[in-house]
């Protein structure tokens, strides 16, 4: 351990830097799955309101021009999904390491509090005895000078 507390404070900084930017990050990717979880859910929403218009059309009798928009339009859509649904794995394979990254981080900078709080106690405890030391040496001279 070192024992310069300039050294040590700026571990514990540098510690306590990389656990908030690592949670930062965490936080932004989490932003960012959620919305691209909400982007996917209203694509999958619009892919069934869009079936349920051609088979309404189809019903009705639409052939030709206006069945292949609807075919198109529909595989553009499949497309969509299957994009945002390839972003969604990515980002939740981020979140989760992210998550890790965090939990590491905070167990690193919890570590150094310990250390910290056990170098704290360790000096509390020496100038306790210290203390103790000096008086009880004069509870010793002073019990000299009256013996004596």
């Amino acid at each position: 351990m070192n024992n310069n507390p300039d050294s040590w404070m700026r571990l514990k900084q540098i510690a306590e830097q990389k656990r908030d930017v690592t949670a930062r990050r965490y936080a932004n990717l989490a932003t960012q799955r959620k919305d691209a979880q909400q982007k996917l859910q209203l694509l999958l929403d619009y892919r069934l309101d869009y079936q349920a218009r051609l088979e309404s059309a189809s019903r009705m009798g639409i052939r030709g021009e206006g069945l292949r928009n609807y075919q198109g339009f529909l595989a553009n859509l499949e497309r969509a999904i299957e994009q945002q649904t390839d972003l969604m794995t990515s980002l939740q394979t981020e979140v989760s390491a992210a998550q890790k990254k965090v939990s590491l981080e905070h167990r690193r900078t919890e570590s150094f509090q310990i250390l910290d709080d056990r170098r704290t106690d360790l000096a509390d405890s020496k100038d306790r005895r210290r203390q103790q030391a000096l008086q009880d040496e004069m509870a010793n001279r002073l019990h000299l000078k009256v013996v004596g």
